[in-house]
């Protein structure tokens, strides 16, 4: 089938234009990956790279992506980031030879077949954050012999879960080529001072107890509505966070069907016994900031849940449904470490949830606990670039 693949490919990607590359004059190590999403999971393995005698390169293929790696190494000398042409097999064999490349480390499930192929004739190959959607599993179970053998070229393949090292074993002949360390983006959970608000700024009394529910899917809506009247008789303020702004609407009319008033982040502040709706983008952190106990969804309906460490990492109890395969080890590690509470449906969250509030020592402690299960997590892009020196048997001061 490649050879088929690397036709079409050279046929169809011969009218692109590819960036130029020049020449390096140190051993470098080539990242790939796809847009935003990733630059969270290669950042931190980046950045040890980068800090070593290595020049490092990288391909991103969405424009977004570009401009932010752009951004975030402008003042860096070793750094060099371009746009991916697709899969150009001249593009790829220019950059190889060009850029005296040690280790190709692809991001999650960025696997163009040219890329992988010829690769491994050059260097290394290195995955890391692996995974696979139960979206693409389906389609890739079809295709599993071309599969296999792309991921069968890889040295190490580091999958972002126990759950995914379980799916990738059955593309990948050789298991001790799956290592798990642990996801790398736990490296990127870290506390930024200056992008938190602090109570006052939204108008919520300090001494006012606050259940944040964050990431809700369109499904669960329905049953966090039907709680929030009697925690709000309780003395429970509620903060609400819908997964996708197009829920806002959804969410509004379930309000009112109940006659439970609201009002939203885009109108106005908090006010005392009316919900208070996250109705905008990326602010989901500085709301479990601020809460005393926090939901996280896509837990109560088969969702596969949302970051169960998001909350974590400000020293909040987490609470979460039954369906975390998404996030499967982190909802265990919170369990075991006693940060996190597992609830099997909407009773049983009301309950837990009044309980915290009614044990408000007992709250702090769980979230004590579920910070200290995000520190035992840190440090796994070092792990990763240990592992990938050792296997180049490279030591810092031997490369030249």
């Amino acid at each position: 089938m490649y050879p088929l693949y690397r036709l079409l490919s050279t046929i169809l990607t011969f009218p692109l234009r590819a960036p130029r590359i020049g020449g390096a004059s140190r051993p470098s190590v080539w990242f790939h990956l796809s847009s935003l999403g990733e630059i969270s999971s290669a950042k931190g393995l980046m950045d040890l790279f980068i800090e070593s005698q290595y020049f490092v390169f990288v391909t991103v293929f969405t424009e977004a992506g570009y401009h932010k790696l752009k951004e975030i190494y402008k003042a860096r000398k070793n750094f060099e980031v371009v746009r991916f042409p697709y899969d150009k097999p001249s593009f790829i064999e220019n950059v190889f030879k060009a850029k005296r490349i040690r280790a190709l480390i692809i991001v999650e499930t960025e696997l163009w077949p040219n890329l992988i192929h010829i690769g491994q004739r050059h260097a290394k190959l290195y995955l890391v954050n692996a995974r696979i959607s139960d979206k693409n599993y389906k389609r890739l179970v079809k295709f599993k012999k071309f599969f296999s053998e792309l991921l069968n070229s890889f040295s190490i393949i580091f999958p972002q879960s126990t759950r995914q090292k379980r799916r990738l074993l059955e593309f990948v002949e050789d298991e001790k080529k799956l290592v798990y360390v642990g996801n790398t983006k736990v490296d990127n959970l870290q506390i930024d001072p200056g992008s938190l608000l602090s109570r006052k700024d939204i108008g919520i009394p300090e001494d006012e107890f606050i259940v944040v529910f964050g990431s809700v899917r369109g499904k669960e809506l329905v049953e966090v509505v039907d709680i929030i009247g009697p925690l709000m008789k309780k003395g429970i303020g509620v903060i609400i966070a819908p997964r996708h702004p197009t829920r806002v609407k959804l969410l509004e009319n379930l309000l009112n069907l109940r006659g439970i008033p609201y009002t939203k982040r885009t109108k106005s502040k908090y006010r005392k016994n009316k919900v208070f709706i996250v109705d905008t983008l990326g602010e989901l952190k500085k709301f479990y900031y601020l809460g005393n106990v926090c939901f996280v969804g896509g837990t109560l309906k088969d969702y596969g849940g949302h970051n169960v460490l998001e909350p974590a990492i400000f020293a909040k109890p987490v609470i979460f449904g039954p369906y975390t395969k998404n996030v499967e080890d982190e909802a265990s590690g919170l369990l075991r470490y006693g940060g996190g509470v597992k609830v099997e449906g909407k009773d049983e969250l009301l309950k837990t949830i009044v309980d915290l509030y009614q044990n408000r020592d007992k709250a702090a402690l769980i979230g004590e606990k579920a910070l200290r299960f995000v520190e035992s997590l840190k440090k796994v892009s070092q792990k990763i670039y240990k592992l990938i020196l050792e296997d180049l048997d490279e030591r810092m001061g031997s490369l030249f």
